[in-house]
């Protein structure tokens, strides 16, 4: 990134919004590559940035800021100093709060000096909420980039870069959209080679056909009369992972790599899994609960509508920061559209897994809100959904043997694929009681 290139067109930007260059103490000659100020009705409003992007030695940002306080508070009027440490690689948790904990607040003098960090690899501020109100346009003019030396601004766009090297376990490091897509495609794969190891040369029947639907709940299809009648309840998680068909699942894989990539880059590696998780869930226990059928239900869709809903949280969050919707609304557009035209579609795991998104984005909050009091929120509910899951925390079962139950349906023969995160668009599917939930002595599949 060309720093001195971001300045002058951050400086242009608010000197036309009518800030004017103050200047600063002797202690802060030289360490700062922008500073500018302008009156207020409450008082006088200082946007400076350090000289340098990238700074990440404690004591240097701690010097920065002391020299800052200094200056601040020996000014004659109330005043509020935005000091921002921009940097133009993605900006880890540990470093945003790092600096965000050196603020140094004169309350009773009327100064503050705020740290911010400003992550300019995906346009993203570390900033504090409540006063001083910052303008919405300082807020977009410090995450603008401009292309060289032209200074013609343009938003970066949020791509992925490269890991780079660190901590193995470290799951921030870890590109964790890849590594879903890898593993969910690989896990197809499996499936699909073990249920036609007889027909390897069956050329067309692996392209449009799949699993078929004995393999796919044996190893782990969402189905309301296995999760509520047998207490199978690791089932809400393990559909996820599980698709009908090489279109089913070729379509939700286009979904996550664009709607992954971006909610990684927003929230963090390692948010986007819990939030990826936690709205895949959520779908599979509303499917569960609103259509306690013998369908079965397997896809992502619901876990990736979470990631829409966690993106749409954000982005009302907070309304200064852009957000790029031209690259998301797409795969939701077009999954809304298939849903309400297909009956095959589990449109009640599309809503849960959404509505998931957004308490999940909420819980793991996002950059610059990540409160103490969320955090031990999040693990609570995170601990109660792995109790779910476990059957720790077992869901209220339906009476009555499950072959009984449902003994009246008519046995139909389901098609040879599934689609999109449901089943055989008729509810009546005998069949798949008979083949997989119907016990002989204590034997049960699952």
């Amino acid at each position: 990134m060309n720093y001195a290139a971001y300045l002058a067109n951050l400086k242009e930007q608010l000197l036309f919004a009518g800030f004017v260059a103050p200047a600063p103490s002797d202690g802060l000659t030289g360490q700062l590559g922008l500073a500018l100020e302008r009156e207020e009705s409450w008082g006088r409003l200082i946007i400076a940035l350090v000289g340098k992007p990238n700074i990440v030695e404690g004591a240097e940002q701690e010097g920065l800021v002391a020299a800052a306080s200094d200056w601040v508070c020996s000014l004659p009027v109330r005043s509020y100093l935005i000091l921002v440490f921009p940097f133009d690689r993605r900006v880890s948790e540990a470093e945003s709060q790092a600096i965000l904990r050196l603020r140094q607040d004169g309350a009773e003098e009327g100064w503050a000096v705020i740290p911010w960090t400003a992550d300019l690899e995906v346009g993203l501020l570390d900033q504090h909420a409540g006063f001083p109100p910052v303008p919405t346009g300082v807020l977009r003019a410090l995450t603008e980039v401009p292309e060289g030396a032209t200074g013609k601004a343009v938003q970066r766009r949020a791509t992925p870069r490269s890991a780079r090297p660190g901590p193995l376990l470290a799951l921030d490091a870890l590109p964790v959209t890849r590594t879903i897509l890898a593993a969910t495609i690989a896990f197809y794969l499996w499936l699909l080679l073990m249920d036609r190891m007889d027909s390897l040369f069956d050329i067309i029947g692996w392209v449009l056909g799949g699993p078929d639907l004995d393999t796919l709940i044996r190893w782990g299809a969402n189905s309301g009369a296995l999760v509520l009648y047998e207490g199978q309840q690791w089932r809400l998680v393990t559909h996820i992972l599980l698709h009908g068909g090489i279109w089913h699942l070729g379509f939700n894989m286009w979904a996550l790599w664009q709607l992954g990539q971006y909610t990684e880059h927003v929230y963090g590696s390692r948010q986007m899994l819990i939030i990826y998780l936690v709205a895949g869930v959520s779908g599979g226990i509303a499917s569960t609960a609103f259509r306690p059928d013998l369908v079965p239900s397997v896809g992502a869709s619901g876990a990736i509508f979470g990631l829409f809903g966690a993106l749409i949280y954000w982005g009302w969050t907070f309304k200064d920061r852009p957000l790029n919707w031209h690259g998301l609304w797409g795969p939701v557009a077009v999954n809304l559209m298939i849903g309400f035209f297909l009956p095959f579609i589990d449109n009640y795991a599309h809503v849960g897994g959404f509505l998931g998104g957004i308490v999940a984005g909420f819980l793991v909050g996002a950059p610059g809100e990540r409160q103490e009091w969320k955090r031990w929120l999040l693990i609570g509910v995170g601990a109660l959904l792995v109790l779910l899951v476990l059957g720790l925390l077992p869901l209220p079962r339906m009476a009555g043997p499950l072959n009984e139950k449902f003994w009246s349906t008519p046995v139909r023969k389901p098609p040879g694929m599934l689609s999109c995160n449901m089943s055989p668009p008729d509810a009546g599917y005998l069949w798949v009681a008979e083949r997989v939930f119907v016990r002989t002595g204590s034997d049960n599949y699952g």
